[in-house]
């Protein structure tokens, strides 16, 4: 239940996040699309009337340079994704036409430059996981939301036994030992047993092979996660 409103939360952060972003962006194009015409109007009428008052050949050439910057701007803009205006034009729709080569090469370059096995060691290295629990345990709130969690779990296990006296004695017990339980001294005391034996690498080797199979048995349906949530990247970035 604590994940699921975990999960619900996070989810509605991020739909709100991603609503911000594009009515940003939808905010940001009006107003660049209507500085067009404004440009255009100035820049005629300046024109026009720059013979009676030379100095209107200031504002005339401001005006010019934003509209062909402007329009330069959004062709480039446009023709990396689709054609402009729907018109075929050379070297246009440059991301969808070589979105494989693209994608190909980024693998090849965060793989040779980030995901090296000197670069993961050196990280695996600098991560300590068993000082890093025994910080976590050693908070009070962390470990009574364990015990909550726990407090949840066990009533469902328990359900599972005919004898309601028998239901009532088991449930009293456990909730008098979590009450009792100091759950940062047992974890402080396991995780300290690892780090004078030097069994913390192993332990963290062995959880690694057991994260990376299961991440490979889930891999079609965590690229159709990720292509469901993440709404602003197109679907090449997504597989990749």
């Amino acid at each position: 239940m604590i994940a699921s409103d975990g999960g619900e939360t996070l989810h509605a952060a991020w739909d709100q996040h991603v609503e911000a972003k594009r009515s940003r962006l939808r905010r940001v194009k009006t107003v660049a699309t209507a500085l067009l015409p404004v440009m255009a109007i100035v820049f005629v009428t300046a024109a026009r009337y720059q013979a009676q008052l030379p100095a209107l050949a200031w504002v005339a050439a401001f005006c010019e340079a934003a509209l062909v910057g402007g329009l330069a701007d959004w062709f480039a803009v446009v023709a990396l994704f689709r054609h402009p205006a729907g018109v075929p034009l050379p070297h246009t729709a440059i991301v969808p036409r070589n979105k494989d080569r693209i994608g190909s090469q980024l693998g090849v370059f965060v793989e040779a430059n980030f995901l090296t096995p000197a670069n993961i060691a050196a990280e695996l290295r600098e991560f300590d996981l068993a000082r890093s629990l025994v910080r976590w345990f050693a908070i009070p709130a962390n470990g009574t939301r364990v015990v909550s969690a726990l407090r949840e779990f066990v009533p469902r296990v328990i359900d599972a036994v005919d004898d309601g006296d028998m239901q009532r004695v088991i449930v009293r017990v456990v909730n008098d030992e979590l009450e009792k339980a100091d759950l940062a001294r047992v974890a402080a005391r396991l995780l300290s047993a690892l780090l004078e034996g030097d069994r913390q690498q192993q332990l963290l080797d062995q959880g690694l092979l057991i994260a990376s199979g299961f991440l490979n048995e889930q891999r079609g349906e965590i690229k159709r996660r990720f292509a469901k949530r993440s709404l602003l990247t197109p679907p090449w970035l997504d597989s990749y």
